[in-house]
């Protein structure tokens, strides 16, 4: 019998990270150095800025290209939004990123599907947008963002 072990507190670190503008290789060493410090402090979980690899504020699609190029890369939307979803390919396009578009419907929720999704199509990174809505229907809806976190198999990078 397999007996699960409940850790009762996790210790959690914010790190003040500044990343040195377009350097990837940089950013990336100092960003493990610091991951190291912080593990070595007994710290479960850290939080470094969304920006703390690429330095980069990507004000277009057509600045991401270069670090998805070779990459399999999915556009999918849920339900019935066929005219969005090729007005997002062809932004996409436009910026020389080609993807593979899927329209998911199902039973699940949207989150769910979302989730299978990635895991049917061995994806290793979810990106997606936040949407602000009002902390009142947040409150009585939830919030899609909330739950990608919290059910996501995957690593998941939120853009806002």
């Amino acid at each position: 019998m397999n007996h699960l072990t409940v850790k009762k507190s996790s210790k959690v670190a914010a790190v003040d990270f500044v990343p040195a503008w377009g350097d990837l290789e940089g950013n990336i060493r100092r960003l493990a150095e610091a991951a190291e410090k912080v593990a070595a402090q007994g710290v479960d979980y850290a939080v470094f800025p969304e920006t703390a690899v690429s330095g980069y504020l990507f004000s277009d699609s057509a600045e991401l290209a270069p670090y998805l190029a070779g990459s399999d890369c999915y556009l999918v939307m849920y339900g019935n939004q066929d005219c969005q979803l090729k007005k997002a390919q062809n932004q996409l396009h436009q910026a020389g990123i080609q993807v593979k578009v899927n329209l998911l419907e199902g039973d699940n929720s949207i989150v769910d599907e979302l989730c299978n999704f990635a895991v049917q199509h061995h994806i290793d990174l979810i990106i997606m947008g936040a949407f602000g809505h009002s902390r009142l229907r947040q409150f009585f809806t939830g919030s899609h963002t909330t739950e990608m976190i919290h059910k996501t198999p995957v690593s998941l990078l939120i853009i806002r």
